[in-house]
C-alpha cells in the first residue's frame, strides 16, 4: 500500500468512527478531527521527519529534537497525526490500529495465562483479531470478535480462513454470553483473556466487564484499551479509565496487574486487569 493509499484510508477510518460516535452518543459527544493537538502532532511529525532524514548527517538535529519534545507529544504524534503510527503499524502485509508495546504485552500475557478464548470487544479493521490469532496459535486459543460495525468482505474471508468468528454484537446487551457459548467451549471450561477496544465509554465498558467477567479465571486478564490515552488527550466522553477506576474499587477480585506498567507506551497502560 503506497502512501497516497494509507492516507485515502484513514480518512476513511477517520469518517467512519465519527459516524459511529455520532450515532452511539450524540452530535454533542463527537470530537471535532481538526484541533490544536492534531497541529500539534502535525508539527512534531514534520520535525521529526526533518531529524530522521537527516540523522546520519547531522545527529544533533535528533538530540536537539528529543531534548525539545515531551513524552506527550510523543503520545500526541502516535495518535493525533495524519502521519503517526497509530493507524498504520506493519505487521507483515498488514497495517494494525496498535502502539508497538502492545504486540509485546499480549504475547506475554497469552504465554502467561494459556487462554482457550481470547474475546475482542471492538473490531474495527480486523487486523488486531488476527494478529492476536497469531500470537495464540500455539496453545490453539479460539479468537472471537466482536463490533457493531461489519468488517470488509476481505476480512470476514480472513476470518473464516483463520476460523476466528465475527458476531455483529451490542458488547453491553446479554446477547454477548449467547455468542460467546455458540463457538463450543463448555462455560465452566472457559478461560478467557477479554481485550475491551470499543465504544472507551465508562458505562459501556462497566456494562460489558460484568457480563464478561465470570469468564475470566483466576490469574486470567481483563484489558481495557485506550483509558489512558484518551484521558492523556482530554477526550473526555471516553474515558475507560473512570471504568478501570471503578472496578478496582468495587471488584476486590481484580487487581492491577503491575508487571508493563514501567513500560508506559501501550494501548492497554494502568488498565490491565487480573482476576485474583
Amino acid at each position: 500500500m503506497n502512501n497516497k493509499s494509507v492516507k485515502h484510508f484513514l480518512k476513511k477510518i477517520y469518517f467512519l468512527k465519527n459516524i459511529y460516535f455520532l450515532l452511539q452518543h450524540g452530535k454533542g459527544k463527537l470530537r471535532r478531527s481538526i484541533n490544536k493537538d492534531v497541529i500539534s502532532a502535525n508539527s512534531f511529525a514534520k520535525n521529526f521527519k526533518k531529524s530522521r532524514d537527516e540523522f546520519y548527517s547531522n545527529p544533533n538535529l535528533m538530540i536537539d529534537f528529543m531534548k525539545n519534545h515531551s513524552i506527550y507529544d510523543l503520545w500526541n504524534f502516535y495518535l493525533h497525526s495524519d502521519k503517526g503510527p497509530h493507524y498504520r503499524m506493519p505487521w507483515g502485509e498488514t497495517l494494525m490500529t496498535k502502539l508497538p508495546m502492545d504486540v509485546w504485552i499480549y504475547k506475554s500475557l497469552i504465554v502467561k495465562s494459556k487462554p482457550n478464548l481470547i474475546i475482542e470487544i471492538g473490531t474495527q479493521r480486523g487486523t488486531s483479531a488476527i494478529l492476536l490469532n497469531e500470537l495464540s496459535k500455539e496453545f490453539n486459543t479460539k479468537v472471537i470478535t466482536f463490533d457493531i460495525l461489519k468488517p470488509t468482505l476481505d476480512i470476514l474471508l480472513k476470518f473464516k480462513k483463520l476460523n476466528i468468528s465475527f458476531f455483529q454484537t451490542d458488547c453491553t446487551t446479554e446477547k454477548i454470553i449467547d455468542d460467546v457459548l455458540s463457538v463450543g467451549i463448555a462455560e465452566n471450561e472457559i478461560r478467557a483473556l477479554v481485550i475491551d477496544d470499543g465504544s472507551h465509554d465508562k458505562i459501556d465498558v462497566l456494562k460489558t466487564f460484568n457480563l464478561l467477567k465470570t469468564y475470566i479465571k483466576s490469574q486470567f486478564f481483563y484489558v481495557i484499551e485506550d483509558g489512558f490515552s484518551n484521558e492523556l488527550l482530554g477526550k473526555k466522553n471516553f474515558l475507560a479509565m473512570n471504568a478501570v477506576r471503578e472496578i478496582l474499587k468495587s471488584d476486590k477480585s481484580f487487581v492491577n496487574y503491575k508487571e508493563f506498567d514501567d513500560f508506559l507506551f501501550s494501548s492497554n497502560f494502568m488498565a490491565i486487569l487480573q482476576k485474583q
